[in-house]
């Protein structure tokens, strides 16, 4: 079996620059670094990885905890987080919060026990905030706007103001679809700033839902008496696709007649027979953000990042 021995011999170099070009460590050489790297392909070494965490207390390894992978922007940025992990070294430990059943302080334990650090993809919910303080191990909550923990928020403002500032000319009256649970949220008070700044002379609505999915805006616009020529802002994509069904089901012309947008930018908004517009953000700067506050940060402040959204424009509005 090759150990580290064989592949110090085989590069011409310390033992101990070996271990820090296998830990990843800073001030070696690019030369050397790029002996012992040639030397461990040509040996077939592999590190015993447990032996390592054992002696230096640390596993190599981040924890992810999402409640649902439901939506494709959860899983665009569970991949982006993914690679950037290993492209620094780590790997990924995923638990998947999926069922009121499953208690969320387990699943926290779970991945205290085995990592370096832990990615929170949503934000826990309320009862759960107060005791994160109580995590031994660094931690980053993704879509986070509390102020009080590391974290990671989303300008979702951003995009709707592009979008509002874009369309304020074109468009007769506004409608927001969303849930009945973002009352409060930073979604819905951007959507107000929005009409406050462009809209002051056109009327503004928000129809709220107890959930709010393909099936539901559908129902929901099926019927509705709309204002006349509205842009319909909804809270993902999948609504969206509801609403443009709806008014073509009424013979209502997307988007001379109506225009939609949805959120998240999903793959699928691309390829649709009428192409829809859609508030993005950038998973791959989420993931090096939220990855750079959890093992970079040293300053006594809480750390936090921000994410602007920003508007793609199509073919539905």
């Amino acid at each position: 079996m090759t150990t580290i021995k064989d592949v110090s011999r085989i590069a011409g170099v310390s033992f101990k620059t070996v271990s820090r070009v296998l830990n990843n460590e800073k001030g070696v050489v690019s030369e050397k670094r790029n002996k012992v790297l040639s030397a461990v392909t040509q040996t077939g070494y592999v590190p015993n990885t447990a032996a390592r965490s054992l002696k230096s207390g640390k596993t190599n390894v981040i924890g992810i905890l999402a409640h649902s992978l439901k939506l494709e922007i959860s899983v665009r940025k569970l991949h982006a987080l993914q690679d950037a992990l290993h492209t620094r070294g780590y790997d990924v430990f995923i638990v998947i919060k999926n069922s009121s059943h499953c208690d969320y302080s387990r699943c926290i334990s779970r991945l205290e026990s085995g990592t370096d650090g832990i990615i929170f993809l949503d934000k826990p919910p309320l009862p759960y905030l107060q005791k994160l303080k109580k995590i031994h191990k660094p931690f980053v909550l993704v879509d986070s706007a509390e102020g009080i923990f590391p974290e990671v928020s989303i300008n979702r403002g951003k995009g709707i103001e592009e979008a509002s500032a874009l369309l304020c000319k074109k468009y007769d009256s506004f409608i927001l679809l969303t849930s009945k649970g973002e009352t409060r949220s930073p979604f819905v008070s951007a959507f107000r700033r929005a009409m406050r700044t462009h809209y002051t002379s056109k009327p503004a609505h928000i129809l709220y839902f107890n959930k709010i999915e393909f099936d539901d805006t559908y129902k929901k616009l099926r019927t509705y008496r709309l204002p006349r020529k509205p842009l319909i802002f909804c809270r993902h994509d999948r609504a969206a696709f509801g609403a443009i069904k709806a008014l073509m089901d009424r013979g209502i012309a997307v988007p001379q007649a109506a225009g939609v947008i949805g959120f998240d930018d999903d793959t699928y908004c691309r390829y649709a027979p009428i192409p829809v517009s859609s508030i993005s953000q950038s998973v791959e700067k989420l993931a090096d953000e939220t990855i750079s506050i959890l093992l970079d940060h040293t300053s006594g402040k809480v750390p936090c990042a921000h994410i602007d959204t920003f508007f793609c424009r199509r073919q539905s509005c």
